[in-house]
């Protein structure tokens, strides 16, 4: 099981790090963002951030359970701002990763937070040390990040379009007769 919580651990220093490098390249659209969801000190807790991520993530790979705390208390700090910018109606990115994310957020943008701080709790329960994870870890990790990224995508549609699997069948108009 340790295999398996390591490779969640690498999994979510990748998260980090792309989110991070995002927000460097951005640094003034994050700040910009910031401002908008409330977070206190934008501009300082703009350059803050993308360091703690890095930060973060390297002690993901280096002591996986103390990084996958780190990253569970940060994921669920991030996510209780941006819950309460979904509560107060606000039309901002969340800016998770920086600018390259321009979508507002949304019911949609917690589900994908919420399915983080799960991928960080098992981590922070089953790895202890840094290894080379089995094949069968990779596999089940892999295939559970795939069905997460399907599961949001899917509510996305759903939220954007109104439904997954309609289908608006035309109706005859006027005088045209319908096989019965």
């Amino acid at each position: 099981m340790s295999d398996l919580g390591y490779c969640m651990a690498v999994f979510l220093t990748g998260v980090f790090v792309v989110a991070a490098a995002a927000k460097v390249r951005t640094p003034r659209a994050t700040a910009t963002t910031f401002r908008r969801l409330g977070v206190p000190a934008a501009d300082a807790t703009a350059r803050a951030v993308p360091v703690v991520e890095l930060v973060v993530a390297t002690v993901l790979l280096a002591a996986p359970r103390a990084g996958a705390v780190a990253a569970l208390v940060l994921l669920i700090a991030f996510t209780v701002v941006l819950a309460r910018a979904v509560q107060r109606g606000v039309d901002v990115s969340c800016g998770c990763f920086g600018a390259a994310s321009s979508d507002p957020v949304t019911r949609v943008t917690l589900l994908r937070n919420a399915l983080l701080v799960a991928a960080a709790g098992c981590a922070s329960l089953l790895a202890s040390a840094p290894r080379v994870p089995s094949f069968a870890a990779v596999v089940l990790v892999s295939t559970t990040v795939m069905l997460g990224a399907i599961a949001v995508a899917a509510a996305e549609v759903r939220r954007t379009v109104g439904g997954i699997w309609t289908t608006d069948v035309p109706r005859p108009s006027g005088g045209e007769r319908t096989a019965q």
